[in-house]
């Protein structure tokens, strides 16, 4: 299995050589999705799960769902826990919490604009905000200490 990940926070994998998938990175419309099968259905077995994130993450039409090799589906799942999911799906109270925090530092005003985004973008913005604040906050002392 072979992957590279785009500029555009899509990821062009390739298994055994012979078939290319395109994936989408997670968006935070997904933890809706997340938290929906965790709480609704929780009797839900893992093998459906996964199918249903590979449904969900593959950025290409549908036909291509019934085209993938069953062979393909534990080397995909695998390669998505690893590589999309690890580290970025949040609870909806994560979620909320950190969009609001974005909102306020005027990033954007609306969550409907973020729940768009590719986590790792998210992440960055996030990154950014707390770099800002801990900058003023050292100001701040600075300010304090010359008085």
């Amino acid at each position: 299995m072979r992957a590279q990940e785009r500029a555009d926070f899509h990821f062009d994998v390739v298994v055994d050589g012979e078939s290319y998938y395109l994936f989408r990175d997670v968006i935070p419309k997904d933890f809706y999705w997340f938290a929906l099968c965790e709480n609704d259905y929780p009797d839900l077995s893992n093998t459906l799960q996964y199918l249903l994130i590979i449904c969900l993450l593959l950025d290409e039409d549908e036909r291509v769902l019934s085209k993938i090799p069953k062979r393909h589906i534990g080397p995909l799942t695998w390669w998505i826990g690893t590589n999309i999911l690890n580290e970025k799906v949040m609870k909806l109270p994560q979620w909320y919490e950190m969009a609001f925090h974005l909102c306020k530092q005027r990033f954007d005003s609306t969550m409907e604009w973020m729940e768009n985004q590719p986590v790792p973008k998210l992440m960055l913005m996030t990154q950014t905000v707390t770099k800002f604040a801990k900058e003023q906050e050292r100001e701040m002392r600075k300010a304090r200490r010359k008085k």
